[in-house]
């Protein structure tokens, strides 16, 4: 049996991140061997996290990480506001974040995550989950990539409540341009401010906008009974157009300049840079929902 001391009782708390008390007796355990020690005390935040499983998750962290590949974005769920708060916590989101960023894949979201980085990214949280004693969860995750002649942008708001990953295209010149990265600045924070749920409204599908319309003129005949037919549409058109200033990016109001949509701050600044730029894709992660 190797000698069990203060030192090697710390090195493996290091390791491990498990408190003293649990090292040392994972040590004694193991009779000294660093291995089976490291091996018990999986074993044991593995059942304290089996134990925790079903206790609800309603506070967390959203964290986006950008480099010059592509972004990711995740949303990493515990039990308590003090948790999300901790700092070992924040730590595993960023190592999470690392993890992902670092896949060869190009596309990457919780469902197709190779397996070999699900496990780890398991083995990070029940490992916290041991030590910690809160029940932890990566509920969602998003990765992508870098398009050709284009940049990646990320924005989190409210400490770690609201997230946005944001994709834009432009000519080669163009995305260089100083102006080019102050709109994608923007455009996040446009995205976290106002929730669009599409880039524009020829994002939707014909049988979603059919599915919308029939909706808006069900409720524009309800709310308007005696009106004539002609008027009931029109009144229809407008709330459709509403819903559009609503759900599309393009279509709302810049909140930096209510006196603009973002379809016109897009195509100023495009003249500026002299290249068209488009928004290619955006995600939004807001905290519990």
């Amino acid at each position: 049996m190797a000698e069990i001391t203060t030192e090697n009782i710390k090195k493996l708390r290091e390791i491990t991140g498990a408190g003293i008390m649990d090292c040392k007796k994972a040590l004694s355990k193991a009779e000294g061997d660093f291995e089976k020690a490291q091996e018990i005390l999986r074993q044991k935040g593995a059942e304290k996290a089996e134990k925790k499983k079903d206790r609800a998750t309603n506070s967390g962290l959203v964290k986006t990480l950008v480099n010059e590949k592509g972004g990711v974005i995740i949303e990493v769920n515990c039990e308590t506001d003090f948790v999300a708060s901790n700092e070992e916590f924040k730590a595993m989101t960023d190592e999470i974040a690392q993890e992902l960023i670092g896949l060869d894949e190009k596309d990457v979201n919780i469902e197709t995550m190779p397996a070999e980085a699900k496990e780890k990214v398991n083995a990070k949280v029940t490992a916290l989950i041991g030590k910690i004693g809160e029940n932890m969860s990566l509920k969602r995750c998003l990765k992508f990539a870098v398009p050709e002649n284009g940049m990646v942008k990320s924005y989190v708001h409210m400490g770690g409540k609201i997230g946005v990953l944001l994709a834009l295209t432009a000519t080669a010149e163009a995305i260089k341009a100083p102006e080019t990265a102050e709109l994608a600045k923007d455009l996040t924070m446009q995205i976290a401010a106002q929730a669009p749920k599409r880039i524009c409204r020829e994002c939707y599908t014909a049988e979603e906008l059919e599915k919308q319309k029939k909706l808006i003129q069900e409720l524009a005949a309800e709310e308007n009974p005696k009106k004539p037919a002609n008027i009931v549409e029109r009144i229809a058109n407008g709330k459709l157009e509403k819903f559009f200033e609503a759900e599309c990016l393009v279509d709302q109001m810049f909140i930096k300049d209510p006196s603009k949509k973002v379809a016109e701050l897009i195509k100023e600044v495009s003249k500026k840079v002299g290249g068209e730029i488009k928004v290619e894709r955006f995600v939004r992660y807001c905290l519990g929902e």
